[in-house]
């Protein structure tokens, strides 16, 4: 998420006052893009420009640009605790359970099933889930 900063003078207070920006042809969010500019390859420009009909604009001199970055990490990920009986989920029978003491592996035990999920949509990493004994797992 990227949002402008602009100064405002209230009172001699200084203020920042968070803006953001719509295309002027069709009212979709601006999205921040930088080029290098074509006589100095050291320096950048920034402009804003609309992904829905490329309409370009320059920002205003002196705006400063705040961008916050949201980085997920596989430690931080809670597991939801009941995603085994989400049933729009993929399940399968060909992904043997982790689990050694599963009540799969046993004779006449239940039929093994696992629930798959994408846990880290940049790379498209599955984790797992046993539906019979609830070992969670992941591809690392």
């Amino acid at each position: 998420m990227t949002e402008t900063i602009k100064d405002v003078k209230d009172d001699s207070k200084d203020k920042k006052e968070f803006v953001i920006n719509f295309c002027d042809k069709c009212d979709n969010l601006y999205d921040y893009v930088s080029y290098t500019d074509e006589n100095d390859d050291s320096k950048k420009i920034i402009k804003l420009k609309c992904q829905a009909c490329g309409n370009e604009t320059n920002i205003k001199p002196n705006t400063q640009i705040y961008a916050k970055q949201y980085v997920s990490r596989i430690q931080d990920m809670q597991i939801d605790p009941d995603l085994q009986y989400d049933h729009t989920l993929t399940r399968t029978s060909l992904v043997p359970c982790q689990n050694s003491e599963c009540p799969t592996y046993l004779d006449n035990g239940p039929q093994p099933e696992v629930v798959t999920y994408q846990y880290n949509s940049e790379s498209g990493k599955l984790g797992y889930v046993c539906a019979i004994c609830h070992r969670y797992w992941m591809n690392l």
